[in-house]
């Protein structure tokens, strides 16, 4: 059960992460592809892009610590039932 759930934590992290790297490519591509924005505003949009990123991989690496955390507590419980057992 902690193997499957740790494993949910880093698909789910993963999963965060790859959407904000497709989301930030897609983004920079419509951007330069574009002759209608000016510099100014396509540095703006950048500096948004890039905190957005930001603040995405944020998310993906709480998401994955706390799914790390519950399946060490999991780890942790089994452990002592197991020596209480005993």
């Amino acid at each position: 059960m902690a193997n499957r759930l740790e494993f949910s934590g880093m698909v789910l992290s993963s999963s965060f992460y790859m959407a904000s790297k497709w989301v930030h490519i897609n983004l920079i591509w419509r951007l330069s592809s574009s002759d209608e924005f000016i510099q100014v505003t396509t540095d703006i949009m950048q500096r948004l892009i890039d905190i957005v990123h930001s603040i995405i991989q944020q998310i993906s690496y709480i998401i994955h610590n706390v799914f790390k955390a519950v399946t060490d507590i999991e780890t942790i419980v089994r452990g002592n039932a197991f020596i209480l057992y005993w």
